[in-house]
């Protein structure tokens, strides 16, 4: 990664709930990156703020943990920026900060927002916390902005794209796209795209799979951490068992594809909902997905050997079916 090149200019950052009070601070030979931190972090600082509100009991809520681990590594990676910060300012470096103490923040704060970004996977896998982080994330936020987004690649209707921009100082906007029948189905912050995520339902030997092809934005300036879960939808008879997640990391530009073989029971309005973070900045994207009746079932136990014969040489390729074919979907 190349070095970022440092400015004489002072530059005013607040950060709320910082350790100095929300006082602003002055950034002598401030970077870019060092300003993307920090707003980064007050960003993160807010989504806490929302997500401890949806804690039931801070003892025995199953994501309490996860919230713990995550403020506690953004309160790690705060102090060691403003440490930085703090050496600038003070420091006998003739105004900047040198190039060992430049590596050396770069390492410890990507170490602490990867270790961030696991404790985040862990807290969306119980369930409703992703819709809870979707909604953390313009909590302090209002509309700026309404506009056409393109057709939705699932259904087809009329997009919508929605700006919102923070309540609050340093604190970053956001973008949402949505249309009517499938609900929100991206979330990204204002100016960054994030990755394209493809899906698409195949069917396999009588199973139906889901096939999720990403790419990662050739721009960013870190790896992006991908997390994807499915979320059953009602079913008659109780809970559906969770899959577990997939979690994988993308360089910039790089590309993956994985899978994801969905159980018997899918339920109505089930999706596949999918976290993207780089650094401390996340996106989502959620992919509504067919009804229990559009979904290809495995056949019965004794005869699916038998079908599983008949398939063997297109196994791996794209059902046909147009009420399966038809749910493909991009973002």
């Amino acid at each position: 990664m190349a070095r970022a090149s440092y400015s004489e200019e002072q530059v005013t950052v607040t950060h709320h709930g910082d350790r100095l009070n929300g006082e602003p601070v002055t950034i002598a030979a401030s970077t870019t990156r060092i300003a993307s931190w920090l707003e980064d972090i007050a960003t993160v600082d807010r989504i806490h703020h929302y997500l401890d509100a949806q804690l039931r009991n801070r003892t025995t809520d199953p994501g309490a943990r996860s919230l713990r681990a995550m403020r506690l590594h953004n309160d790690e990676a705060q102090a060691s920026i403003l440490a930085a910060v703090r050496a600038g300012v003070t420091g006998d470096t003739g105004g900047g900060v040198p190039d060992a103490t430049d590596a050396a923040l770069e390492r410890e704060v990507s170490e602490h927002a990867s270790r961030w970004t696991h404790a985040l996977a862990r807290l969306i896998e119980h369930p409703g916390w992703f819709e809870h982080l979707c909604d953390a994330l313009i909590a302090t936020h209002r509309v700026v902005r309404v506009g056409p987004a393109k057709p939705c690649g699932r259904c087809g209707n009329d997009g919508e794209r929605v700006v919102y921009t923070s309540l609050y100082p340093g604190v970053m906007d956001r973008v949402t796209v949505s249309c009517d029948p499938c609900g929100r189905t991206a979330h990204n912050p204002y100016g960054e795209p994030g990755p394209e995520v493809d899906v698409r339902l195949v069917a396999r030997a009588g199973s139906a799979v889901l096939e999720v092809a990403t790419l990662a934005d050739p721009r960013a300036v870190a790896p992006t951490a991908m997390h994807l879960r499915f979320a059953p939808g009602d079913v008659e008879g109780g809970p559906v068992k969770p899959l577990p997640g997939k979690h994988f990391r993308l360089e910039p530009g790089g590309r993956s594809t994985t899978t994801m073989e969905l159980p018997d029971a899918v339920g109505v309005g089930a999706r596949l909902q999918v976290m993207c973070v780089s650094g401390f900045q996340v996106s989502t994207r959620s992919f509504a997905l067919p009804g229990p009746a559009a979904i290809p079932r495995p056949r019965a136990t004794m005869s699916r050997r038998r079908d599983a014969r008949k398939v063997t040489a297109k196994r791996g390729t794209a059902t046909t079916d147009s009420a399966v074919a038809s749910v493909s979907s991009k973002a």
